[in-house]
């Protein structure tokens, strides 16, 4: 027998769970333009005779143009963490879980294995022009199969409402960025850097990011120090060239990067970090041309204010200013200097910073650092601050900040770890709106090499970086075939985050600020505080709807 019910998009459901565990949705509510997700669960109960069973599905309503459906698959979830987990994981041990977004056809069908749980993500995205009557539903309607090739059987329908309330969501302020890995594209579909192919296949990973509400993309002018502690191979925009002791530069790639951004709407450019990671200690990996031939130009270990290097340096930023400026793309630049210097690091990165300041400091410069102290010496004007970490810059009244979560917090924060539930990701809307932050940095958006960049990774069998990472932490979408990148279910959730904060920020605009803040809290039942989260869909959709609902009441 076949089983089935609509469930909401912020569930996860295990193969091996039972049907019941998941509650009915057959009703949602979003603004004009927004799109409207949820899934269908299914499952065979082992019945001989419908095994294989071929599930084919047909869609109709007046929202059935609009719909996309696409097939929930499971990665196996190894490395869980690195430290402790909290009582929240939806699992506790390695397991089958629930990420990727799979294309499908579902006119020609898909089967339903016996007894396990499938699930099928479907998307409405009504124009915001479109007129539609009065009942806005979709109908979904399973036929069963003995094999795709056989007549087919009704096995039943399901029903969803969707309330389109008329006001569109404004354009979010919410800077946003995970770390693009261009080597990674290369390594895993076996292309050279910087060719046709290359930009190709960028250029769809860089329109996914946009759709999924990242607005600022690092842009590696040199090879970036992140997390590449080996010899690992080169990944530089600007092309260098040294000859009788001075540096010229070529763009060509960088332009081209620039344009893909531009068609796509990225607002700003992230420079790759100028200093190695962890304090600023030494140069990065530099490859240049010297008579004819490309070699590595500063070894691992040259001191970050070594004359040569930073000769170099403020040659490059100097070509790279004048270069933005003529395109007038240089008020969309950001500048790093190291990632994540500690407190014995102020000495060190205070001399990295000294050596390109004057080059750079009309400019935004943001670093991820956790230690008060670089803010209150002026060394760093934007702190990018770890969510566990962020109640102190809070506390002092740091404006502009940022926050970032990487392989932590692990327990007692939202997080977007592949053994999290959904809620708990897209739940960081709260503190981002209560605390007016003003940018989310994530390192992860397509990292496919295991910790320390010593070899690539194939992420559908591996999503812990060779076990050194937590599962899903370095990626939150997939390699598909022919270039196609694959949405995870986080990147969605948390995408469906930053569409709750535009519409906090609707509704603060019909009401005041501080009867935002009392609706949520009344909602969640508590203070929002760094460590909200919410672990349970029905409230976070019930969050939503009341933001919605009081929007509504306004028009």
């Amino acid at each position: 027998m076949i089983m089935y019910k609509i469930i909401s998009s912020l569930d996860k459901a295990l193969p091996n769970g039972k049907l019941d565990d998941y509650k009915v949705q057959d009703h949602l509510s979003v603004m004009r333009g927004e799109t409207a997700s949820f899934q269908l669960l299914y499952t065979n109960d082992g019945n001989e005779e419908l095994y294989p069973a071929f599930i084919k599905i047909r869609l109709s309503g007046s929202l059935a143009p609009y719909a996309t459906l696409r097939e929930v698959a499971p990665v196996v979830a190894t490395s869980i963490l690195r430290c402790n987990m909290d009582d929240d994981y939806i699992i506790s041990s390695p397991a089958a879980v629930p990420d990727i977004l799979m294309p499908m056809n579902y006119v020609d069908g898909t089967y339903a294995l016996a007894k396990d749980l499938r699930t099928i993500w479907i998307d409405i995205s009504v124009p915001p022009d479109v007129t539609l009557p009065d009942d806005k539903s979709l109908t979904v309607s399973l036929y069963y199969a003995a094999t795709k090739f056989e007549g087919e059987k009704l096995i039943g329908d399901a029903k969803m409402s969707v309330e389109i309330i008329d006001c569109a969501l404004p354009e979010g302020t919410l800077l946003f960025t995970q770390w693009f890995h261009h080597d990674c594209l290369s390594n895993y579909y076996g292309v050279k850097m910087w060719s046709d192919e290359h930009f190709s296949i960028i250029e769809k990973f860089v329109a996914c990011a946009v759709k999924n509400g990242i607005n600022t993309l690092l842009t590696p002018i040199i090879t970036p120090p992140l997390d590449n502690i080996y010899d690992t191979r080169s990944f530089q925009l600007a092309e260098v060239e040294l000859t009788d002791g001075e540096y010229s530069f070529k763009f060509d790639r960088l332009g081209r990067w620039i344009d893909i951004c531009n068609k796509h709407s990225v607002k700003f450019f992230e420079i790759g970090h100028l200093f190695t990671q962890g304090g600023a200690k030494y140069a990065t990996k530099v490859v240049g041309k010297v008579s004819g031939e490309s070699v590595r130009l500063f070894p691992a270990d040259t001191p970050c204010d070594d004359p040569e290097y930073v000769k170099f340096l403020r040659a490059l930023l100097t070509a790279l200013i004048r270069y933005m400026k003529e395109r007038g793309e240089d008020k969309r630049m950001i500048f790093h200097i190291s990632d994540e210097p500690k407190a014995e690091d102020l000495e060190t990165y205070g001399r990295a910073r000294a050596a390109v300041w004057d080059l750079i400091s009309d400019y935004r410069v943001f670093d991820a650092l956790s230690d008060y102290s670089f803010y209150e010496q002026g060394l760093v004007r934007t702190p990018v601050v770890l969510i566990n970490r962020i109640e102190s810059f809070i506390g002092k009244g740091v404006e502009d900040l940022w926050t970032y979560t990487c392989c932590a917090p692990a327990s007692g924060y939202s997080n977007r770890f592949i053994p999290m539930s959904l809620s708990r990701n897209r739940s960081l809307s709260l503190m981002l709106y209560k605390y007016d932050i003003k940018g989310f940095l994530h390192w992860g958006y397509n990292f496919y090499n295991n910790t320390g960049s010593a070899k690539s990774i194939n992420p559908f069998i591996d999503c812990t970086s060779g076990g050194g990472f937590p599962a899903g932490d370095a990626f939150s979408v997939y390699p598909g075939e022919d270039g196609e990148p694959l949405e995870s279910m986080r990147l969605v959730s948390f995408k469906q985050g930053l569409d709750d904060l535009r519409a906090f920020r609707l509704c603060e605009k019909l009401y005041s600020r501080d009867e935002v803040i009392e609706a949520l809290e009344s909602e969640i039942g508590g203070e929002i505080v760094p460590s909200t989260y919410i672990n349970d869909s029905d409230k976070m959709t019930a969050l939503r709807e009341r933001i919605n609902q009081m929007i509504k009441a306004k028009l």
